[in-house]
């Protein structure tokens, strides 16, 4: 065994092996590992294109893997298809070793390796595309903590050497270093066309898209979303970024409030399966909470609260408050009962001719404006179809029969075939809403009603 004290030392002895072999110390694909020392005072260890690498495998105290380059060139990683990967982190260790350089020759056919931590190393190995395979291995950090050993064999003996902090991180990985942080990155915001968000195991609201720029609410009240506060929570939803991972699939997640999670987010794509976060504890007040990725391994981690800031939105700010917000295109017969009268209206348009609409009130046809150039008919839709909704209600659904029936019937183009809005005496300020014989579950105020007789009155002449 020969121990080398200092660098000074190893580069006298290495100098006349330097002369001998200049020729062959830069190695290339075909090669195995030598040494040699360059102008700067490092060891050449590798050269090679980092692409040539086809396959690696990290071992460590609590990661066990191996990946193999796929379609594309993109790193799998085998036998975990929930493994979420950092797909620059592989490329950054490929980079690496395809140049790796040392700074010191420390001891060559080390005997007692616990000295260096290379009794229990993370070895990197890795197979390049000629079938040749190597091991670097890392050890512990040096006494002031600005190196690690690491360890190759060559030619048949084990040698240690140091290496610089910033080349040793790239290779000292732990499990959660390899995993992908980026985790909202997948979705893409135009694919999105369902959010669910639960609280406390609870529905606190459903949106699902039904045209390209209308949303609705499903749960828990059936009325239009607000577009514009949705589409700020859509286009955050692909930027969640992760602060750290911090736990590897623990059995008990009691103490990170996953266990009972306070929020679950699912967003529903046109790609495959459905994005489910699930959010626990703070781990600092307003800053950062513990979360878990479905189809992740069960692994916990931190997250910025500065990207979820929309689940503590009041549900009724996520809704726009029009009960009914539908395109006059789409509709093809109303049928409006209200204060002892039922009017029933036809919609006819040409969708390949936009200068053509025939509007029908009570079977007569409407052909005149408002006295200020705009269609009566098109003015008496608009109060209809902008009733908003004042408030929730959350309880009993109030008996008695509907003082006022709105019909809608759709072209085959929409959604839904009918539509049913009935709304029962709540109080003398307001109605409550059914929809479709279901319970609604908002407020309406009564006034609102007073625009639709006003508008009414056109159409009667």
């Amino acid at each position: 065994m020969r121990i080398f004290k200092n660098m000074v030392a190893s580069v006298a002895m290495l100098g006349a092996t330097i002369a001998a072999y200049v020729l062959v110390t830069i190695f290339y694909v075909a090669a195995v590992p030598e040494y040699v020392v360059e102008d700067n005072r490092q060891y050449a260890i590798f050269d090679f294109d980092r692409e040539e690498v086809e396959w690696l495998a990290i071992k460590g105290d609590d990661v066990d893997l191996s990946f193999h380059r796929g379609a594309d060139r993109v790193w799998v990683v085998e036998g975990r298809e929930d493994f979420r990967l950092d797909q620059t982190r592989l490329n950054t260790v490929c980079a690496q070793v395809s140049g790796y350089r040392v700074d010191a020759l420390i001891e060559e056919g080390p005997e007692d390796l616990s000295l260096y931590g290379l009794d229990k190393p993370t070895a990197v190995t890795f197979r390049l595309v000629n079938g040749n395979e190597q091991t670097i291995y890392i050890g512990d950090l040096n006494p002031s903590r600005d190196a690690y050993y690491t360890m190759l064999s060559i030619r048949g003996e084990y040698v240690v050497f140091m290496v610089t902090k910033a080349r040793g991180d790239v290779l000292a990985l732990k499990y959660t270093d390899l995993k992908a942080k980026d985790i909202g990155s997948r979705l893409d915001p135009d694919d999105i066309w369902k959010v669910t968000l639960l609280k406390n195991g609870t529905v606190e609201y459903e949106i699902e898209q039904i045209e390209t720029i209308s949303w609705r609410m499903n749960e828990p009240i059936k009325v239009v979303a607000d577009i514009y506060g949705l589409a700020m929570m859509i286009e955050i939803i692909p930027q969640i970024y992760l602060y750290e991972y911090v736990a590897k699939a623990p059995e008990d997640l009691a103490p990170y409030g996953l266990d009972r999670p306070r929020y679950e987010l699912r967003v529903h794509t046109d790609d495959g399966d459905p994005f489910v976060l699930t959010l626990g504890y703070e781990r600092v007040q307003g800053q950062e909470i513990y979360g878990m990725l479905a189809g992740d391994g069960g692994d916990v981690f931190v997250m910025f609260s500065d990207y979820v800031r929309f689940i503590d939105k009041p549900m009724k700010d996520m809704v726009e408050g029009y009960i009914c917000l539908a395109n006059i295109t789409n509709v093809s017969r109303i049928v409006m009962e209200m204060d002892g009268a039922t009017d029933v209206s036809t919609i006819l348009l040409d969708p390949d001719d936009r200068q053509f609409e025939e509007f029908t009130f009570n079977g007569r046809k409407v052909v005149k404006d408002d006295g200020y150039g705009l269609n009566v008919f098109r003015n008496y839709f608009y109060e209809l179809i902008t009733i908003r909704m004042r408030d929730t209600d959350f309880g009993p659904k109030p008996a008695g029969v509907p003082e006022i029936r709105l019909t809608l019937e759709y072209t085959d183009a929409y959604v839904l075939d009918t539509d049913v809005f009935e709304f029962i005496h709540y109080n003398d300020r307001f109605y409550y809403c059914l929809k479709n014989g279901e319970d609604a579950m908002v407020l309406i105020e009564k006034a609102l009603f007073d625009n639709v007789r006003y508008a009414r009155q056109f159409l009667l002449g």
